[in-house]
């Protein structure tokens, strides 16, 4: 169950194809899932789907503007009723709803499901409801409702017979969160896209055609959105004096448009649309570093999928987030890059004030360990080779 599937172009539709088509080979597969595309949008990120399509089961939802807080929680619940009756249509005692926790009041509804049917339940943690609508600012945590929210969900979460989660931090606050054995939390990590990304060198690339070859070139290339503490950067980086650094800002979101107003007239921003999926090896390749974030309070929300295909593109990555979260830990312990807690902005901005056109080496070296490491470590062969040994598993100590 997934509120997006192919042929959408998000990374959660990206990644649950993939892993659907990997489960197909060894189990029946039946996928329930929203429209198949957000917005209007879709590009076919295989050449075919990975199941028969009878297989892909799909509800309606009105098309609202994903933006907007109440177009987006009123999409979530139609979603939500749709996708529950179909499984309440369709599940078998001796079935296994394997769910990721988009839209979050579908977790709910699974958990209270499998408290009146027979039926083993795993999520898969891409984020953590309700905590991460706290770090967004979406919802306030001296609400007199958030408690009773929390509670629902961690109850929710503790029904689960199995969670997935995306990263050594998120692990260890479901485990905070939901009081449960050890062995009911399994760590599979995201992947880069195969075939890998291509490397494309920085004179071929667009950075020439940006006008910025005499730049460090500095990009995002992701969502906009309240998570993220962009904002925020953009603030740090403003009071920066190193004019050789260029930022650039590719994709689109809920902070679209404050983006836009908080850079306007700054010669050293570019902002541009959100790209497909096809175009990742010229985009991601279109920088010197890459640049990833996280707002201050996510630690363990939520995990950025779009650096391991960074890792790919041979980019160095400098991480702003929550200290010793899972993309802190790995550009720290791999030598990747430069990493930085909220606290440790001033350290930041030392570095990007001493950057210079003599540290492209340096840089590019730095983009060398990138590649070699998603080559080593993060493989979708490898990744998805994982979830189907969980669900071999899983099927066997049910007999």
């Amino acid at each position: 169950m997934s509120e997006l599937f192919y042929p959408d172009e998000s990374s959660t539709a990206y990644i649950l194809t993939k892993i659907a088509g990997e489960l197909a080979r060894e189990f029946e597969i039946l996928v329930l899932t929203g429209p198949t595309s957000y917005e209007g949008r879709s590009n076919y990120n295989v050449s075919r789907p990975p199941i028969d399509d009878k297989c892909i089961l799909r509800t309606w939802t009105p098309e609202l503007n994903k933006k907007r807080l109440l177009g987006r929680i009123t999409r979530f619940l139609v979603l939500t009723i749709g996708l529950s009756l179909k499984v309440l249509g369709q599940l078998r005692s001796t079935d296994t709803v394997f769910a990721v926790t988009n839209p979050a009041p579908l977790l709910v509804v699974l958990a209270i499901i499998r408290k009146l049917r027979h039926f083993r339940l795993v999520f898969l943690v891409h984020d953590v409801f309700p905590e991460n609508a706290v770090a967004a600012g979406i919802i306030r945590c001296d609400h007199f409702l958030y408690p009773l929210i929390r509670r629902v969900y961690n109850w929710a979460y503790g029904l689960a017979d199995a969670l997935i989660t995306i990263g050594q931090d998120m692990s260890e606050v479901i485990a905070r969160k939901v009081p449960v054995s050890e062995d009911k939390i399994t760590l599979i990590e995201n992947w880069a896209d195969y075939p890998l990304v291509e490397r494309i060198p920085r004179e071929q690339s667009m950075i020439s055609s940006m006008g910025l070859s005499n730049r460090i070139v500095v990009q995002y290339a992701g969502n906009i959105g309240r998570a993220q503490g962009l904002l925020e950067f953009v603030d740090l980086v403003l009071a920066a004096h190193n004019n050789i650094v260029s930022y650039v800002f590719r994709g689109s979101g809920a902070l679209s448009t404050a983006l836009h107003q908080a850079t306007k007239g700054q010669q050293n921003f570019i902002l541009k649309d959100a790209f497909p999926r096809d175009e990742q090896s010229q985009v991601l390749s279109a920088c010197d570093i890459a640049l990833v974030i996280l707002g201050p309070y996510m630690y363990g929300l939520g995990v950025p999928s779009k650096t391991y295909n960074i890792l790919a593109a041979g980019k160095p990555i400098l991480f702003l987030g929550p200290k010793d979260s899972e993309i802190y830990r790995l550009v720290k312990s791999h030598d990747i890059g430069w990493a930085f807690d909220w606290s440790e902005a001033d350290q930041m901005m030392q570095l990007i004030n001493q950057w210079s056109l003599d540290d492209l080496c340096a840089i590019e070296e730095n983009g060398n360990k990138a590649r070699k490491l998603a080559e080593r470590c993060y493989t979708e062969a490898g990744q998805l080779a994982k979830f189907s040994a969980f669900f071999h598993k899983m099927r066997a100590s049910a007999f």
